[in-house]
């Protein structure tokens, strides 16, 4: 019926037609979008334009495959692995494991015992043509360049219609020049080609390497999952084929093959990212003999230049997700089976459908691998028109696909078996039911995945620098070059293998809606087909430059190469080691803090106790798993609640890790600890995730005390007088020895652990208790630090004196002595009444200006009533003008009062405050918050300011200036 098309003028009004038709469809549709008119005219315009294609294409000499079988061998062997698969099935249903992986292997052994009994028996044909000179080559190929620019440019302004209207003239263009030329080159590797591709390999394995363990700066959540299930595998646990948690929802494959590599190398998070690394590399040699099968070695070259250097192959083989396993089982799975077709060996048809099967274990849109292999089979193997030889091929087809079920098996029968949990994932993102609207969703997905190519990027950012389309510059003109070049020789079955393999990538990203535009984990299997499109482009510049010259096609080509080598590597270095490493979405996406924290522990945890604010535990997940997996286990702590008697129970120096709100609570210890260190890791990249949000000044402080120093804290200061002079002083704990004196003066703090009361006692002498320069009498105590003064009147001494306090409870209490005396803070009075339940707390010495309210009972957020009252004195340094501010949250209403006046009020919108005029010295200070709603149950910040004469701006006070009572 096509015979009248034979006519080349006749094919060109065909091509003719379809246009017009494509422009009338993108008129209707442009003037109102999804016209069921203009997508009916739109699809047939599309199908007039292929077929003009498929007859304008040149003509290429080739046959088909068609399989030549020694029957009374290859049946036997056939039905014998299909057999003993079948009784495969039976014993996993049985759950007799391991008899169905014997059976397995039994069948598998028959599958290659098949690899003599089959062979091709008619090859494909070469597209070499004699060559024939190309008239005005020259201008044809400007006006490609020009084509590719333009239709860039129509690209960049999101007009879709346009820019396929460039491609199809530009593919017209590419029919002038190549039905007279040829494409593809059949000769052998050379040596120069050889020293080439080896230093192309070096270079693409120091590119995946360099500064390994800084870019990415972290682990996302993922990654920590995995690891988390890597040692649950370690420590024995069964996870089964599937992990039906919804978080990971995913095959254990992936999991089994990371915990034998980490066994070997050591359980390091780090070490997941090797494995990757180390799968990409071996993806570039095998990814090259896949091109060379497809074409040839300099289309092979070009591509695999891009594959190994390139920012988005660069980039996700360097992720430690497990995602570029699938491309690593796509290459090796579509190399084999090509070759195995092309070369009549059934062993690598039966490895091909082995690496399918692996790819069904990775992650989910890789799952579409076995969709893209029998439709390359098909492609090379069925011929409609001699349909009587080809479908013997089918055989070969049952084959490779029984090759692929029996390693499938077991996740497939998970599939089927508990369907609900397989696909829990996909719950209310998958579309229902056929409508117009998923039509119109497709089309946009389809669209979006389109333009992430050249104009576009991912706005997921850490599997992306951030809004960067997959080719820029010199790649993103090649690929369009190749675009244009598929679409004009889509009948080559190598084109038309390429251009199913890039459609049939983009069905998940296109099938499941995603919150990134687009999420290149659902079209992970694209790239590879990208690369090759690209490297089709470079052919296409060196085949016309070679035309165009004449002479020289060696050098040309290599020049090509230089050209499209150093570009890479430039654009890499550029957006992936500069840009990429540098930016702070992406530093944030990989929880950058957290590993700079984790990486802090496993460098300070030998000598050191390590205690980690609950915030980054509560904040992140799997928080620090190389950490516990490398038996570091820091102790995670609400920070307020540390107390100092704690530092005295721990044989090694401590180490505080905690977020920016501590910045200066801290200070105070070097009444206690001098050499005190206090280390700021600053927030330069201004970042915001993970980032405490009331005071991001910091990404950690790291507070550091030596044991030294909590061993000398420790006990009390004896002054032993004699006529009220001080004739001996010396350090004591709980027990001494007296010397002979009329009086002795023991000074320091304690620290208490419960609001109590107290009973003090030291046998064999008079004593009196003055606790924060009060008498003690036998009232309650509050929790937290005090001063002590203890005098000795009248005591033995010839036997040691033994100082003991218990509370209501009987408890004996040691330990608890400090040689220090001051208290610094305010004291702080709490009250609570929420949702029917009453809080009351009191806490001495709110350590300088901050205090974390985390109540002791479960309410929810909403109407009651709260309010802290502060206590204390505020030391002005000299005399002038004071103000003073509180910060809070903004529910709460605040008063400051200094002495009788009133200085500072807020109450919702409403704010008054003036400044006071103080003298040098103590002044009273009364700090009230309230609020009849609690908008957090978890805690609140508050933070006392003062700007001092000749301040411009507030400042936090310092802790020496405040203190609970005179």
């Amino acid at each position: 019926m096509f015979k009248n098309f034979s006519n080349y003028e006749k094919k060109n009004w065909l091509l003719i037609i379809g246009i017009l038709f494509f422009i009338v469809s993108a008129y209707i549709l442009n003037r109102n979008a999804f016209n069921n008119i203009g997508i009916l005219l739109l699809i047939f315009s599309l199908f007039i334009i292929l077929i003009f294609f498929y007859f304008y294409s040149k003509k290429v000499n080739s046959e088909i495959y068609i399989f030549y079988y020694r029957y009374n061998k290859y049946l036997f062997l056939t039905i014998s692995a299909t057999i003993l698969f079948l009784f495969a099935i039976f014993a996993y249903i049985k759950n007799w494991h391991n008899v169905f992986y014997l059976l397995s292997i039994c069948s598998y052994i028959c599958l290659f015992s098949l690899m003599k009994k089959i062979n091709v028996i008619c090859t494909a044909g070469s597209e070499l043509l004699k060559k024939e000179k190309v008239k005005n080559l020259s201008i044809k190929f400007s006006i490609v360049l020009i084509l590719v620019i333009f239709s860039i440019f129509a690209f960049k302004k999101y007009n879709l219609f346009y820019f396929l209207l460039l491609i199809f003239f530009m593919a017209f263009i590419f029919g002038s020049i190549f039905n007279k030329k040829n494409f593809i080159d059949e000769e052998k590797i050379y040596k120069e080609e050889i020293l080439f591709l080896f230093f192309l390999f070096a270079i693409a394995i120091f590119l995946r390497i360099i500064k390994f363990a800084d870019i990415p700066p972290g682990f996302t959540y993922d990654v920590r999952r995995a690891f988390d299930i890597i040692n649950q595998i370690a420590s024995g646990k069964s996870i089964g084929v599937f992990i039906g948690d919804i978080d990971v929802s995913s095959a254990s494959l992936i999991f089994y093959e990371m915990y034998y590599f980490l066994k070997i190398f050591g359980f390091d998070m780090l070490n997941m990212r090797i494995f990757m690394v180390l799968h990409s590399i071996i993806s570039i040699p095998i990814f090259f003999f896949l091109v060379k099968e497809l074409y040839d070695k300099k289309i092979a070259i070009f591509s695999t230049i891009i594959f190994s250097l390139s920012f988005i192959f660069i980039l996700y083989s360097r992720l430690d997700n497990g995602l570029y396993l699938a491309i690593f089982y796509l290459v090796l799975g579509l190399y084999f089976l090509i070759k195995g077709i092309k070369k009549g060996n059934i062993a690598y048809i039966v490895i091909a459908g082995i690496f399918t099967a692996f790819n069904m274990y990775t992650y989910h849109s890789a799952k579409v691998h076995i969709l893209i292999a029998i439709l390359i089979f098909f492609i090379y193997c069925f011929e409609i028109t001699r349909i009587k030889k080809t479908y013997k091929n089918l055989i070969v087809l049952f084959i490779f696909l029984l090759s692929f079920l029996i390693f499938f098996f077991p996740l497939l029968y998970f599939i089927i078996t508990q369907f609900n949990i397989f696909t829990q994932r996909a719950t209310g993102i998958s579309p229902t039911g056929i409508s117009k609207e998923l039509f119109i969703t497709f089309y946009h997905n389809f669209k979006d995945i389109f333009y992430s190519f050249i104009v576009k990027g991912s706005n997921y950012e850490y599997v992306n620098l951030p809004f960067r389309p997959i080719f820029t510059g010199l790649e993103a003109f090649l690929f369009i070059l190749g675009i244009g070049y598929l679409l004009y020789g889509w009948k080559s079955k190598n084109n038309l293998v390429i251009l199913v393999w890039l459609v049939v990538s983009m069905l998940p990203e296109i099938y499941f809606s995603h919150h990134s535009n687009p999420y290149y984990f659902r079209m992970i299997l694209i790239f590879p087909a990208l690369a090759i499109v690209a490297g089709l482009g470079a052919n296409v510049i060196y085949k016309s430059f070679e035309e165009l010259f004449n002479c020289g096609s060696k050098y040309i080509y290599f020049i090509v190469i230089i050209i499209l080598t150093i570009n890479s590597i430039y654009v890499t270095k550029n957006d992936y080691f500069e840009k990429y490493a540098k930016d702070p979405i992406m530093k944030e996406q990989f929880d950058y803090v957290n590993r700079e924290i984790e990486k802090f522990v496993l460098k300070n945890s030998n000598e050191n106790k390590i205690f980690i604010s609950q915030f980054y535990f509560n904040n992140r997940s799997m928080f620090c798993m190389q950490c516990y997996k490398s038996l570091i286990k820091p102790e995670i702590k609400d920070i307020f609640t540390i107390r100092l008697n704690e530092l005295q129970k721990i044989n090694t120096n401590v180490i505080f890790l905690v977020e920016g709100i501590f910045d200066g609570y801290f200070d105070y210890l070097k009444e206690f600890f001098p050499n005190l260190i206090i280390e700021k890791i600053k927030n330069e990249e201004n970042l915001k995730f993970w980032i405490d949000p009331v005071f991001p000044e910091y990404l950690f402080l790291a507070i550091k005390i030596s044991r030294d120093d909590i061993i000398n804290a420790q006990g009390l200061i004896a002054n032993y007088y004699s006529d009220n002079k001080i004739i001996k002083s010396e350090k004591i704990y709980n027990e001494f020895l007296p010397v002979n004196c009329g009086r002795i003066e023991l000074t320091g703090s304690f620290e208490l652990t419960d609001t109590d009361k107290y009973e003090f006692n030291i046998e064999d002498a008079d004593f009196e208790v003055i606790v924060d320069n009060k008498k003690y009498t036998g009232y309650k105590l509050t929790k937290g630090l005090h001063s002590l003064k203890i005098i000795l009147q009248k005591f033995s001494l010839d036997k040691k004196l033994n100082i003991t306090i218990k509370n209501s409870k009987n408890e004996l209490l040691q330990n608890i002595f400090f040689t220090n005396n001051k208290i610094f803070g305010i004291d702080a009075i709490y009250k609570a009444e929420l949702s029917g339940n009453k809080l009351k707390k009191r806490e001495n010495n709110i350590i300088k200006r901050i205090n974390w309210f985390n109540p002791d009972i479960n309410f929810i957020p909403g109407e009651g009533e709260f309010n802290v009252t502060w206590n204390g004195y505020y030391y002005a340094e000299k005399e002038g003008e004071y103000d003073f501010y509180l910060f809070s949250p903004k529910e709460f209403c605040n008063i400051i009062q200094v002495g009788n006046n009133e200085i500072f009020t807020i109450a919702g919108e409403k704010k008054d405050k003036k400044e006071i005029h103080l003298k040098k010295g103590w002044h009273k200070i009364r700090v009230k918050s309230y609020a009849s709603i609690i908008q957090s149950v978890s805690g609140s910040y508050f933070k006392l300011k003062v700007k001092e004469p000749d301040d411009k701006e507030f400042k936090t006070i310092e802790y020496y200036k405040l203190k609970p009572f005179k």
